[in-house]
């Protein structure tokens, strides 16, 4: 039986690079993951483990910008176990016929941070690509890594998607991610962060590009002080049984 679940977790933002000109969605859902998070949770046990040695992911990106475009994508590890690597694949541009489908391989201990090249990914308006993912794991490890997927031109982005896989060695109730909630959002000068369940955890925020810019062990809730933080999007979770939870965005507006 195959164990691969995705979660949908809509995040809405008030931000203008947030503003719904670009969505994201996987094969057979509606749900728009973008500035959100997809999960896949899976054991050893797992179908495509079994027969591939991986774990497949495709999403797509629509274009919605009114315009055609010409995007890259970056994928940024945050947290990624060494012993894990994984492929990244273009499809043929129907946008451009001489744009070819591309892979590129992500070895084991490569560079934190890989950027599609130019010209590989040509969206009209109103039509979509797909990025094809295949994540190979350490199976003899329970772990978590999260991926980040930047949607730009290389330097700035437009939007992101996050693909967070919890791998562990027999799933069960306790394997499920812990969700919570922040309040206010967007914040000023202070956020509470209430964990469902009154569970007990290690909560971390980090920024945009992934720098851990807050870290503590967090008790059912928490109060943060903000006056210290920058202006713009930070992205909230909490690891509880060694399993990290959904990853939520605190937009922070003084």
């Amino acid at each position: 039986m195959k164990k691969l679940l995705f979660l949908p977790l809509l995040i809405i933002s008030g931000f203008s690079n947030m503003n719904a000109q670009i969505s994201i969605t996987i094969p057979n859902e509606t749900a728009d993951y973008a500035g959100s998070t997809i999960f896949i949770n899976a054991d050893p046990s797992n179908e495509d483990i079994l027969l591939t040695g991986a774990i497949p992911l495709n999403f797509i990106i629509h274009n919605n910008t009114g315009v055609q475009k010409g995007w890259r994508v970056t994928q940024k590890k945050i947290g990624v176990p060494a012993t894990w690597k994984n492929m990244l694949c273009t499809t043929k541009s129907e946008a451009n016929p001489l744009i070819n489908g591309s892979c590129w391989m992500i070895e084991y201990g490569a560079a934190d941070i890989f950027t599609t090249p130019a010209n590989k990914i040509l969206i009209n308006d109103n039509e979509a690509d797909t990025i094809q993912l295949h994540y190979t794991l350490d199976v003899t490890t329970a772990y978590s890594g999260l991926y980040r997927y930047y949607i730009g031109d290389g330097l700035t982005y437009e939007d992101s998607v996050d693909v967070q896989i919890n791998f562990t060695l027999g799933l069960n109730e306790k394997s499920k991610p812990t969700t919570f909630s922040i309040f206010p959002n967007p914040s000023n000068n202070k956020a509470s962060i209430q964990v469902n369940n009154n569970e007990k955890g290690n909560l971390k925020i980090v920024d945009v590009i992934g720098n851990v810019v807050y870290e503590e062990e967090i008790n059912s809730t928490s109060d943060i002080n903000l006056s210290e933080f920058k202006n713009g999007i930070y992205f909230v979770s909490i690891e509880t049984n060694g399993i990290q939870s959904q990853m939520k965005k605190l937009i922070v507006k003084h």
